[in-house]
């Protein structure tokens, strides 16, 4: 089983309508036309998304923040950019769990807005669990939630105590693999706070850490692309990938931070890499195969 794994591409759109900005949205529309923007190239995308089709994966896995303002015209260029991923002779399932970003207004969380627009790749429930093979499970989450000023993360109780029940059934031998917007866990030196966290983050990490199957979590939020095992006293079966931010550009990343493919061995306890496609700014890819980093990366 191949998964792709990309994380957070901001679409944005610079002109709409006023009335639109009498919410959240006037805050974070200032920081898209002073800052924000200048980072993303959008028009790399193509040939990144290009490229992940040749990898053939059979699923693959968002980790949210596709927008910036939940708007419907953001929503449109997903629907848009995804629509060139299969053909004829390879159509990639597509499972993508909501980032902040999706949910950013009240409204558009009331309205249920993303998972409308985005039916086909959106889950119509969550917690939501799917085969990936024989011994594999993918349990994906909804962690956004609407806030006035901050961005902190919420799974809530009833999705909790369902994300609870599958991840004490899982057995030594088996593996999950778990996708969720906001990080259960960070390394070292990265910055983390009360208004940027999940709520439930201690406890999931209790959760892992009990569990005897071989997990990894896969989130965004945090625009920094990394697979770490055993970060924080968590335990080696535990690995944390951060797909990173594929168009967003920096002084590490010049043409972007790419985005991840995995294969999951038929035997979970197998080793497990995963492999970093990283857009060069010459054109190409420059494709780097990675064991988890243990404790950080």
């Amino acid at each position: 089983m191949r998964l792709a794994l990309l994380g957070d591409v901001h679409f944005f759109e610079l002109r709409m309508a006023p009335r639109r900005l009498l919410s959240k949205r006037a805050m974070g529309h200032a920081n898209l036309v002073l800052n924000r923007r200048k980072k993303f190239a959008h028009e790399r995308l193509p040939a990144l998304l290009e490229h992940l089709r040749a990898q053939k994966p059979d699923r693959l896995l968002m980790s949210g923040d596709v927008t910036t303002s939940s708007l419907e015209a953001e929503f449109a260029r997903v629907r848009t950019a995804l629509a060139t991923l299969d053909d004829a002779e390879h159509a990639i399932q597509t499972v993508l769990v909501p980032g902040n970003h999706d949910a950013y207004t009240f409204r558009s969380h009331r309205t249920s807005r993303m998972r409308t627009l985005l039916a086909d790749v959106v889950p119509p429930s969550f917690p939501h669990n799917e085969p990936l093979g024989d011994r594999w499970e993918l349990l994906a989450l909804d962690s956004a939630v609407p806030n006035r000023i901050f961005s902190r993360g919420r799974l809530g109780a009833e999705q909790f105590a369902a994300t609870r029940t599958v991840i004490e059934r899982k057995r030594a031998g088996e593996g999950l693999v778990i996708l969720c917007h906001y990080p259960c866990v960070v390394p070292r030196g990265t910055p983390s706070g009360w208004s940027h966290d999940l709520k439930e983050a201690a406890e999931l990490r209790e959760l892992l850490q009990a569990s005897p199957a071989e997990i990894v979590f896969v989130h965004g939020h945090v625009h920094k692309p990394w697979f770490i095992g055993g970060p924080r006293g968590l335990r080696p079966g535990v690995r944390i990938l951060n797909c990173g931010s594929p168009c967003m550009l920096g002084p590490r990343y010049p043409a972007g931070q790419g985005y991840w493919t995995m294969d999951l061995p038929a035997d979970p306890t197998r080793p497990l890499n995963a492999t970093h496609h990283v857009p060069q700014a010459g054109g190409g890819f420059a494709s780097t195969e990675h064991a988890a980093t243990p404790g950080r990366p």
